[in-house]
């Protein structure tokens, strides 16, 4: 069969899908092209190993077993295809990027048969989705990498699914976390009551994404819309609350970034390198959040290589006196990895008196006077 894309080679597809140096330009072609790379994924045999096993190999059960020549062909394994197409779409990237720095890549070795949560993507937008895109991007999110694409839930509720970028110029990066938004009536353009939640492609991975919408007219449980890890967003009825928190890692915080009036930009030294951010980082202190003289960003960006992100803080001390004409800046870069096993901490001096800023590996930021000894 052929189509817009013969003769096009695999890298040229992920150069149109997801754009040079993260830049994509025009969403319908990096979307047909996206759809073709999940073709070819899905059309590609097994590698050895996956699905049934090899004639003469021994069973994992029974190692001292071995099969006789030609007794079990080798088919595809749905499994596997489950894998490429998460790849195709950039979780995979993103997890090697994130998590194989803390020895637990093989996140998606367990991944479903069925229900592939991205398959949705493979449908055209219609003009619903581009409704959608369009406030999004007004209103909420910086940028939208993959999607729209919006699902009748019933009951007046409509899903929406997406990515959204990781940075706040909107490039698309292996970081972009997967969105799930629900609509309570209204229309694309003036939705009755929005709910919306996003989440760390290894995390989507894993756990997909939830929101605890409403109490169930009937029991004593919640009305919770779900998407993934597998099968396309679903309402459930009368659910347990969920027991997951919402800040969990140091990335959390740049999921949805906050920031005040003013370039967010002016705060990266390389935004080219930029991978995920920058947002404030809340601060608390023994007596609860602290209102001090001292303000606190976080962003990631790329290391050496694409599998060392580095996790840079900066606070910034706004004191200013007759001397000091522009905020004190304090910055301090770890790799992620790092991070994650310790969290990274520096030291500013504001208004006469030493601060401890730090940022914990579960997304806690704290900043703590530090004491004269004696």
């Amino acid at each position: 069969m052929s189509s817009e894309f013969d003769g096009v080679d695999d890298a040229q597809l992920e150069q149109l899908a997801f754009g040079r140096q993260g830049r994509v330009y025009d969403r319908e072609l990096a979307e047909a092209a996206l759809r073709e790379l999940a073709r070819r994924a899905d059309a590609r045999p097994s590698p050895p190993g996956r699905g049934a096993p090899l004639p003469g190999a021994a069973q994992p059960s029974d190692p001292g077993t071995s099969i006789p020549a030609g007794s079990l062909p080798l088919e595809p394994d749905p499994t596997e295809n489950h894998r490429r197409r998460m790849r195709v779409t950039g979780i995979v990237a993103a997890t090697t990027a994130a998590l194989a720095l803390v020895g637990i890549a093989p996140l998606i070795t367990a991944a479903p048969s069925t229900g592939d949560p991205l398959a949705i993507f493979e449908r055209p937008a219609s003009a619903a989705d581009a409704a959608w895109a369009t406030q999004l991007t007004r209103d909420y999110v910086s940028g939208i990498t993959l999607g729209p694409r919006t699902i009748d839930l019933g009951d007046g509720l409509t899903a929406v699914v997406f990515r959204s970028a990781a940075t706040v110029d909107g490039r698309s990066t292996a970081f972009d976390p997967f969105c799930l938004w629900v609509s309570e009536g209204g229309s694309a353009t003036a939705p009755r009551a929005l709910s919306g939640t996003c989440t760390l492609p290894e995390r989507f991975a894993e756990e997909g994404l939830r929101i605890d919408l409403r109490p169930s007219p009937q029991g004593g449980g919640l009305d919770v819309v779900t998407w993934g890890p597998t099968g396309t967003p679903q309402l459930d009825r009368n659910q347990p609350a969920s027991s997951l928190s919402g800040v969990r890692s140091v990335l959390d915080w740049l999921v949805f970034p906050s920031y005040l009036d003013g370039d967010p930009l002016a705060i990266v030294d390389d935004p080219e390198r930029l991978l995920m951010g920058p947002s404030i980082v809340p601060l608390y202190g023994p007596e609860g959040p602290n209102s001090l003289d001292h303000q606190t960003w976080a962003y990631l960006q790329e290391g050496q290589s694409v599998d060392d992100p580095v996790l840079c803080v900066v606070t910034l001390v706004t004191d200013l006196t007759a001397d000091q004409l522009a905020p004190l800046e304090t910055r301090t870069c770890a790799p992620l990895d790092a991070v994650r096993r310790q969290g990274l901490a520096h030291t500013v001096t504001s208004a006469g008196t030493d601060w401890e800023v730090l940022i914990g590996p579960d997304g806690d930021g704290r900043s703590d006077r530090i004491l004269p000894a004696g």
